[in-house]
Order: C-alpha cells, then structure tokens, then sequence
C-alpha cells in the first residue's frame, strides 16, 4: 500500500515543481523587464501617469482604511463618498490584494505585490490547463509563461491592472474544453452530472469568473453558447446546449450577488445611470482587430519587428480608443490554424476533434467581437454596456496556445528522439523570447519624480494642519469622468479628509458645482461655514478665472500657500475660518451652517443641458425633467424657486410633491412654491406652455430655459450672499 501511495504522490510531486519552475521563470523575467532590483515598491512600478491607475491605488487605500472599497467618510467632503454608482466586478482580485494588505499595509506595495503576482499565478492556471489536455510538460511550460507574458499584460500594467489579472481565464477554459468533449461537463458518459466533479468545478469556475472582471466572464458565456448549440447539433443532444444555459446562468447568479450591495443602495437613494453609461460609439472604437494581434509586438527585442506594428498603426487610419494587443508568434500561429480548421476541419465527436471544435468557436467570437460585427448589433439593439471588445485578446492567445500545443505535441513525434529535447528547448526558448518584451513605454525615472514630488507635497500638507483637516481642491472634480491625479493628496497623507473626488449627480457633487462659481468671497464663506481648513488650488488640469480671483483674495489676506513646485498651491485656511466664526453669533452661524448643509439638493435633468455660464440650463425637447433629492431620514420644509427665460408663455411644473397641483412660472418671471419634500427622490416636471416654436441659441435649438433655480429651507428664508441651488 505504501508502494501505491508513493507512485500517486510522484505525479503531485513533479507537477508541484513545474509549477514551482514556472514562478521561477516569472519572477527572473520580471527582474529584468521591470528592473525590481532597483525598484522602490512604495511607488507603482508600472505606472508612469496619473490615469486609472491611481485610482486603483486610492481604492486599494479606500479598502485598507474602511474594510472595502464602497463608502470613505473622509473622501467627498463635506458629505463622504459614495461609490456604489460605480458597479465593481472585481473581488477576487480586491481580495487577494485585501490578504496582501495584512502583510504589507502600503497601497503602492500591495498593487505592486498584486501586479507581479499576476504572472505567476496566469502561469500556473494556464499550466493546469494545458497538463489537463495531457501535453508533454516541456511544451506545457513554454506555453504557460507565453500566456503569463502576454504583450496585453505589459500593456495594461498598473494602469488597467484588473485587466492585467486575467489569471482566472484559463480556469473558465476548462468547461470550455469540456463542452466540446462527448461526454460535455460529465466526468465519463452516462455518469450523472450532479456527481461530476468536472460539473461542480465547471459552476465554481463560472461563479468566480464575474468577481474578476465582468468582460472576461461575458465573454466566456459567449464561448459557452456556441460550444453548447455546436456540440448539441454535432451530438444530436440536448445536453450540451443546457450545460452551457448553466454555466450562463451562474455566471449571471454571480452577476446578480455581485451587484445586490449597488442594488439596495440605488433603491435607498435612486439611480444614477450615468455614471455607467456607455456612448455606442466605443463599441466600434475598443472593437477587436485581426490584424495588430497577428503584428509583432511594439515592444519585441528584434529591431526591425516592432517598426512593421508602428507602420500599420500610425497609416492603418483606423481610429482606436485604446490599444490592441498582439498575441506573439506562438498565440498567433495557434490561432490562424484554429481559423483554417474551424473553416475547413473535420468536425468530429471523439476528443481528437477538439481543435477544429475550438476553431469554430473562434470564428463566432471574431464574427461578434471585431469592427463592425454583431457585437455593434447587440450594443445598437440591447445594450453597449459590454463595449470593449478588444479585450477579448487573452482568451483568444490562450485558444492559440493550446492550438500550438496540441500540434507541437504530434509533430515531436515525427523527431527522432535523440533530438526531440533539443528541439522542445529551442521552440521553448523563442516562444517566450517572443513575448518578453525588451524596452516598454514606461520610465521608471519618470514615474518615481512624479511620486516623489507628489509624496514631498503630501508632507508638507501633514506637516501643516492636523489630522481631520478638511481640504477643499479647485477646481472641484466629479468621480468617475475627471482626471484623477487630485487623488495624490489622498494617497500621500494620513488622516485628512478631501473634497475630490465626488460622486457626479450626487449630493456632495451638486455642492461643489455650486460653490465654485460663487465670487471668491462667497466661495471661501461656504469653505468655513462646512468646516474646511484647507485649499488646495491646482491649475494643471484647468485654471479658471475664480481660481485667480480666489489666490487674490488670499493673498490680500496675508496667506502664503505651500508650492509642490508645479504650479499646485496649498493655503491653510484654519485662522481665516476661525476670524468668519468670531464676527457671527451663535444662532446666525448655526442658521448659516443649516442652509449650506440643506439635506436637498437636484439631480438628473432628464432632456434639460447642462448648467451653462450664464448658470441657465436650456431644454432642447418640450418637456425636461428633475429629481429632488432629500438625503436626511426626514421630510424637509423647503421652498423652491426658479425663472422661465425664452418661453412663449411660461411653465408649468407638476409632481408628486405638489400634492396634484401644478405650479406655472411666466415667462421672464421668477415663481416660489413652498412644500414638504419627503425623503428620497421625487421627480418634477417642467413642461413649456404654448406653441410657440423652438429658439436658436448657442446651445442648438431650445424650447426654453431654467434659471435661478434654487432650493432653501422654508424655515429660514435668509439666503447667504451668492448661493443659489443648481
């Protein structure tokens, strides 16, 4: 017996070490790719701007501070960040970064520790996938780390690092390869489904594809749907077809839990579409293209190579939103034969068939995902959620491979054995020469000024106030669609709370759109009424004339900002503030605070522009409407008013709050209406009275206008000087 037990543990043993070897080899081409001998690990290493790739720094911080990544109460101030508008499909990997922080706590460290790991582990996932299919291990190797080393991976880096972590693909793979067997998802045929572990792995694997990336999981039921309805009319069964419904539907059961907490939040406080609503338009500019995964490379060590991609992308005269990636010579090879057989091959049930079966779920995935294919139709006629299809690139190298590998796999058979290993090591060697990339377009020099001026910057803010200082940054940013390097105050200090970013058409968004256009009197008023003692004013993004004016206003009260030497200024604004609250009573500031903090603000203008300079939005349809919001847990008393501008006769307003009366607003006059605002979202509705016809304007042709819109407490009529509602 202990004869048998030993014979088992051999193949663990060997296996345990090739994959041993494989983290090896990752961890020695990462060395020297990204030079980790000299690399700080406090500072992204493969980074080198401020894009997405900060903000998953801040949201790796965000989980560090709070436990997870949905609410900061010191992010969007005064009111906190909310980010359940911005629907995450990637815990799996916000866990493994979750167990890394209780090793490392740096948020930098863990992105990098993360990122790096990202090879190791796509090695080893991809490696079990290709033993499984029984492939000699000097070939399954090679063609591992060619997976792990994938040109997308060196091009999303850091700065789309969920992305970046394809390692689960290869395990949603498995049920691929399963489906297109006659025995489908069954460990043997006839054996009950129920009972098969390649069923129960199959679910587990689909159930945890949609925590790591809702793209590879979408694209993967694709797969599932085309494998089944092949294998189903080459079968003449049933079964394939509902194996694959399965698998789909447990994707979409993960889909459903992983967006229940976004869910609940948007019943609570209502939707907010915007924030994820994709143009149709990226469809076709992030569509997938043939030909650059089939090009070298733009970063391979032969010299010559790498111009021929460059040619093609810069007179190609294809407009693309975000790079494609090549597949290296290896994915690429694999992949065009995969293409010939699933056109011409002979479509057969045994297991031998399973190229020319993968070949034709190829040719269904190219026809729905490159420019211009169905996948236009289904954004056109269903949704353009699903936009990117361009990121379809490893699933598709990792097809290649296992084509490459299953064809490696016979022909060394055709060598004579004494030279087998020497061939093996040398197709070994050149597909992973192939794909590790010689220099990127990355500067480490580069990104560790940009650091290093921003942590310097961070020091000297900490060194200013203490901690629970709130700090104002203009201008104003609203989250997801502005730029993000407003989060390196953030990320660089400890126990401070900011302004940016906030959650745009939400409460502390609203605010903030509204204090910045206010003189800088009235703005650095608001500023100390909700208890901000910092002003951060960056002009690298954009410098308005409010921000000029509010340096003035600062410089002739004697305050001497803090530089980081690029333009951005720090003032403390403590002894300013505490001067404000002096010259007022106690019961006129409280009455002060409690109108700046009105619990009521608007949101979704539906068919209604957005606010222009003059502050009036413009509705270029007949009917516009909005939603008032009451975030309090109460109903509020409040008194709504506003003016028509360019209307023929006026408006009438209608809404549930109005308890079934209307109110009308002449044309050129500004109405009042007090009522009892409940809490939640209520809607009203604007509707243009007459026929006069539409108005040219600057803004297009409009029916009429909105302005001095303005909500304040009906209690307390007093405004403060300057403010007025959105």
């Amino acid at each position: 017996m202990s004869t048998s037990l030993s014979r088992m543990k051999r193949p663990f043993f060997r296996e345990l070490a090739l994959h041993a070897l494989a983290w090896l080899v990752c961890v020695a081409g990462l060395f020297h790719v990204y030079d980790l001998r000299h690399a700080d690990l406090e500072v992204p290493i493969a980074l080198d701007s401020w894009g997405d790739g900060v903000y998953y720094g801040a949201q790796v911080k965000i989980m560090l501070e709070t436990g997870w990544v949905y609410h900061h109460p010191d992010l969007g101030a005064p009111f906190g960040l909310d980010l359940y508008d911005f629907a995450q499909f990637d815990a799996l990997h916000l866990f493994i970064m979750k167990l890394i922080g209780y090793v490392w706590p740096h948020w930098a460290v863990i992105l990098n520790v993360f990122f790096l790991l990202t090879f190791g582990l796509s090695a080893s996932t991809s490696l079990a996938l290709l033993r499984h299919l029984r492939l000699p291990a000097l070939l399954a190797l090679p063609l591992a780390l060619a997976f792990a080393f994938q040109p997308y991976h060196f091009d999303r880096g850091q700065g789309h690092i969920m992305l970046a972590a394809y390692y689960h693909v290869p395990l949603m793979a498995f049920a691929l390869v399963w489906l297109l067997q006659p025995a489908g998802l069954r460990d043997a045929e006839g054996l009950s489904l129920w009972r098969s572990w390649r069923f129960r792995l199959s679910i587990l694997f689909a159930f945890l594809g949609i925590f790591g990336g809702i793209y590879y999981a979408f694209f993967f039921c694709l797969f599932y749907l085309v494998a089944g309805i092949y294998s189903a009319a080459s079968l003449r069964q049933w079964a394939p077809l509902v194996q694959a419904a399965v698998l789909v539907g447990v994707v979409g059961l993960g889909f459903g839990c992983n967006l229940a907490p976004n869910a609940l939040y948007w019943t609570r406080e209502g939707g907010n579409r915007i924030v994820s609503t994709k143009p149709f338009a990226l469809v076709e500019k992030c569509s997938l293209r043939l030909t650059p995964m089939l090009l070298p490379h733009r970063h391979h060590r032969v010299g010559l190579l790498p111009k021929v991609t460059h040619n093609y992308e810069k007179y190609s005269g294809i407009e693309k939103y975000e790079p494609q990636s090549a597949i290296g010579l290896a994915g690429g090879l694999g992949l065009a034969v995969l293409l010939a057989l699933g056109l011409f091959g002979r479509h057969r049930a045994e297991g031998s068939g399973l190229l020319p079966r993968l070949g034709v779920v190829i040719l269904a995935s190219l026809l729905v995902a490159t420019l211009s294919g169905f996948g236009a139709l289904f954004a056109l006629l269903v949704t353009p959620q699903i936009h990117a299809y361009g990121r379809m690139v490893p699933c598709l190298a990792l097809f290649g491979l296992i084509a490459v590998g299953s064809l490696m796999d016979r022909w060394q058979l055709l060598i004579r054995p004494v030279w087998r290993g020497v061939a093996l090591a040398a197709f070994s060697a050149l597909i992973v020469f192939d794909v590790l990339p010689g220099k990127l377009d990355l500067d480490p020099s580069k990104a560790r000024t940009q650091f290093a001026a921003a942590i310097q910057f961070g020091e000297a803010i900490q060194a200013a106030v203490p901690k629970g200082t709130a700090i104002y940054t203009l201008p104003s940013s609203r989250f997801p669609f502005e730029r993000y390097d407003y989060l390196s105050g953030y990320l660089f200090t400890q126990g401070l709370r900011w302004s940016s970013p906030a959650m745009i058409n939400r409460r502390g968004a609203v605010w903030q759109e509204e204090i910045d256009r206010l003189p800088p009197k009235a703005f650095l008023e608001q500023l100390y009424l909700m208890g901000f003692g910092g002003l951060i004013l960056d002009p690298r993004a954009k410098e308005t004339p409010s921000m000029k004016a509010v340096a003035r206003q600062l410089a002739a009260a004697g305050l001497t900002p803090l530089s980081d030497g690029q333009g951005c200024s720090f003032y403390d604004l403590r002894g300013l503030a505490s001067k404000f609250r002096a010259r007022h009573e106690p019961a006129q500031w409280e009455r002060m605070r409690t109108l700046t903090s009105l619990p009521v603000y608007a949101r979704c203008w539906t068919r209604i522009l957005p606010q222009d300079a003059d502050g009036i939005r413009w509705c270029p349809s007949k009917t516009g409407m909005v939603d008032l919001v009451n975030t309090d847990a109460d109903p509020v008393e409040v008194e709504l008013s506003l003016r028509a501008r360019m209307s023929s006769a006026g408006l009438r307003i209608t809404g549930s709050v109005l308890r079934g009366d209307s109110a009308e607003v002449q044309n050129g006059l500004t109405s009042s209406r007090r009522f009892t605002l409940p809490p939640g979202s209520h809607r009203l509705t604007f509707h243009e009275l007459g026929d006069a016809p539409r108005v040219d304007s600057p803004h297009g042709s409009v029916w009429f206008g909105v302005e001095q819109f303005s909500i304040q407490p009906a209690t307390d009529p007093t405004p403060v000087a300057g403010r007025s509602r959105p």
